[in-house]
């Protein structure tokens, strides 16, 4: 089989020393990943040695119709041995390819149009229950885990849609889905008969009576495995689209993510208190207020969407390539809301240093001058208010007014509210 390998550069050692030597009459060609074409013809072989999220990023670029993909397993990519059957063992995987079995036809199960390699997990107290046995971590560590996660385990209402027209509303705790018995500790105590290739994918509802219940199956789970709680549902289905009206944790293929609350939180904080003031702005007819409201609340949102995008670009959700983009049009954004807090932020300090320098004039002993507001840029309006032992006759508010058209360097309109002391 004439393969084409494309592999992750930072493995570029291993490549070099040991899979192209043992592989040599399998490879034609070998890529760093960068260096992925997206025109690779359909009878093309390829092979990956890449991590689970990077063969995630690149596989819909070849899944569609029949094509004949193998994989390595790279230090990365346990999820995809184990929903391929992949050795994890790199030279028992190397000797299996190189002994040039007789493909098999594989399903590939997609979540939300991303691949799942084993299963996708909602509910975060059952990504102890469903993980594969002997995880690597002792007795003690996986109680301790255990009972803190059965701790937050709460029940949610959720809408299943399946077949063509098949719908289910119910309650449940956490629904594991994967696409053959093998995947997980729960699906192989339920699927004593499932395949890679049958076009069907598996749902398993769980909804305990009792967290106790749940608890006691998880423990004795670890050494018997042959009975499945009676709260456990099984749907079987090509398709199945999951409806809830609020925010739940999932996993897919071990990585914990969040429905809806994040950007809950988010419209919440940065974008609600903005869009009420735009609103009394509104009402009161106060373009100031408005506009200025308006304005903050494009600038929290343009700046929430690009720090969401570059967020989950670093955390490995989209490759740069397909994000791009997006960032470029945020980024965009940011930059033109720039210009208008720019100014913004410009006429704040030019108010503050016209205020500063008018609040440290001294006129004399017995005349202070109070709260100093700027009421108008064009002209330049300063209300004031004068406090003096006696009252102001008009030459000496016009000699103060000089004074200060010689101390800002411009002149000024003076707006003043006279007060006596005694």
């Amino acid at each position: 089989m004439d393969f084409t390998l494309f592999y992750d550069p930072e493995e570029r050692e291993t490549v070099k020393d040991v899979i192209l030597p043992n592989l040599e009459d399998a490879i034609i060609n070998h890529h760093p990943l960068q260096d992925f074409p997206g025109d690779i013809q359909d009878d093309d072989p390829v092979l990956f040695f890449a991590s689970d999220e990077q063969v995630k990023d690149l596989l819909p670029k070849l899944s569609k119709g029949k094509r004949l993909i193998s994989a390595l397993p790279h230090p990365d990519a346990r999820e995809l041995c184990t929903g391929w059957g992949i050795d994890y063992k790199l030279e028992k995987a190397i000797e299996h390819l190189k002994n040039q079995p007789d493909p098999i036809e594989i399903d590939v199960l997609y979540n939300n149009e991303r691949p799942v390699f084993n299963t996708l997990v909602i509910g975060h107290a059952f990504q102890l229950v469903t993980a594969r046995k002997n995880g690597g971590k002792s007795i003690f560590s996986r109680l301790k885990t255990l009972f803190s996660r059965f701790s937050r385990l709460r029940p949610f209402g959720i809408t299943v849609h399946y077949k063509e027209d098949k719908q289910l509303t119910t309650a449940v705790s956490g629904v594991v889905l994967v696409q053959h018995g093998k995947s997980t500790l729960l699906s192989r105590l339920m699927l004593q008969s499932s395949f890679v290739n049958d076009g069907m994918m598996h749902a398993i509802l769980i909804s305990p009576r009792s967290v106790t219940g749940l608890m006691l199956f998880a423990i004795r789970s670890w050494w018997d495995e042959k009975k499945l709680p009676p709260y456990a549902g099984h749907i079987k289905t090509n398709r199945m689209r999951l409806e809830c009206d609020e925010a739940f944790e999932f996993a897919e293929d071990g990585n914990s993510l969040s429905s809806k609350s994040l950007a809950g939180v988010a419209i919440a904080v940065a974008l609600v208190p903005p869009l009420a003031v735009a609103g009394i702005g509104l009402g009161w007819w106060n373009g100031e207020i408005f506009f200025g409201a308006g304005l903050l609340l494009l600038t929290n949102l343009g700046g929430m969407v690009l720090a969401g995008a570059i967020t989950f670009l670093f955390l490995g959700f989209s490759p740069f390539r397909l994000a791009k983009q997006g960032l470029i049009i945020a980024s965009i954004s940011v930059v033109l809301l720039s210009i208008p807090l720019g100014l913004g932020f410009y006429r704040m300090v030019y108010e503050d240093n016209i205020i500063e320098t008018v609040e440290s004039y001294s006129f004399n002993e017995t005349v202070e001058l109070k709260d100093v507001k700027v009421s108008k840029f064009n002209p330049l309006t300063i209300s004031v208010r004068i406090v003096s032992d006696h009252n102001l006759s008009t030459a000496e508010i016009d000699e103060i007014k000089s004074a200060l058209e010689g101390k800002l360097g411009k002149d000024i309109s003076l707006e003043v509210n006279a007060t006596v002391k005694r």
